[in-house]
């Protein structure tokens, strides 16, 4: 199996993990508060790590390959990562599984925008395109200026810009550590930095919600974990298409679970973001490949 099939693979894999953990997030917001969820989820996925960390081959105890040089990558990671995951459980609970689904495909676009803002980046005229199309897009899932219009809907975007910096991070993480590495940093980091909090805001844990606490930090590892694969198995451009398979799991498990309908208008502007964020992809690889034959 090539790596390429692998990668993808991995990122089908990734995506319904995603869908799980945001069924699990909505079902726990009736249950327990969001600094919980976040401190859960963390210290779970933390103690799944435990075995690969203590045990390494056939010696107990031997720490030698956790050790890392990218201590302060992953210390960035961390914080990012606890922002946006507060952020994310937030929004999860108040606005509908299907709208954030939708409007997380914009991470792409809002990742060359900031290229262009922070790195003085210049782009043609089909990346251009693809910009515009893409918050074209956003404005159609979120439709300003009518009575459907939620301001809350706006933090996806922020999510997102978050999430892009996130993946950022990892493609640099995987030249030297591997997926499980990545992601034991990003837990053993962000578990202290939910204690508090958590514990400020903490209320007593329903028995009924323990089984969804357990099933939150296992499913979002095993997601994390999917994704680091996929991201150092490829580039990203092979794998984004795939990810538009995270809205078709979160559709289908939503209108199991909580009886939600995708209307038709989130539906096409969905369509109209991923296929803008699949378009740039792969004008920019189209770019390196250029960029590559000029230089032979």
């Amino acid at each position: 199996m090539s790596d390429k099939t692998k990668a993808i693979l991995w990122m089908l894999y990734a995506c319904f993990g995603a869908a799980l953990m945001t069924i699990f997030v909505k079902i726990l917001s009736y249950k327990i508060n969001v600094f919980q969820m976040v401190f859960f989820r963390n210290l779970i996925a933390l103690v799944m790590f435990l075995p690969w960390l203590l045990k390494h081959g056939d010696a107990w105890y031997d720490l030698t390959h956790a050790k890392t040089s990218q201590y302060k990558i992953y210390l960035l990671r961390a914080i990012n990562g606890f922002v946006v995951m507060n952020l994310y459980f937030y929004v999860l609970t108040i606005v509908p599984l299907t709208v954030v689904a939708s409007l997380s495909f914009i991470s792409p676009i809002v990742t060359a925008l900031l290229a262009i803002i922070f790195f003085g980046e210049r782009y043609g005229v089909h990346r251009w395109f693809a910009l515009i199309m893409g918050f074209v897009g956003v404005l159609i899932v979120i439709r300003p200026g009518t009575e459907d219009f939620d301001i809350n809907s706006l933090w996806v975007l922020v999510i997102a810009s978050m999430w892009s910096i996130a993946g950022i991070i990892i493609k640099f993480a995987s030249k030297s550590d591997d997926p499980k590495k990545i992601v034991f940093y990003m837990v053993f980091m962000m578990t202290p930095l939910s204690v508090p909090m958590a514990y400020l805001n903490w209320q007593p844990v329903p028995t009924e919600a323990i089984p969804y606490i357990l099933a939150l930090g296992i499913v979002s590892n095993i997601f994390q974990v999917a994704l680091s694969r996929a991201i150092s198995l490829t580039d990203f451009s092979t794998i984004l298409p795939y990810d538009f398979s995270r809205l078709v799991f979160v559709t289908i498990l939503t209108y199991f679970v909580f009886d939600e309908v995708i209307d038709f208008q989130t539906a096409i502007g969905a369509v109209v973001i991923m296929s803008s964020a699949v378009y740039a992809s792969y004008r920019e690889k189209l770019k390196k490949i250029n960029v590559q034959k000029d230089s032979k």
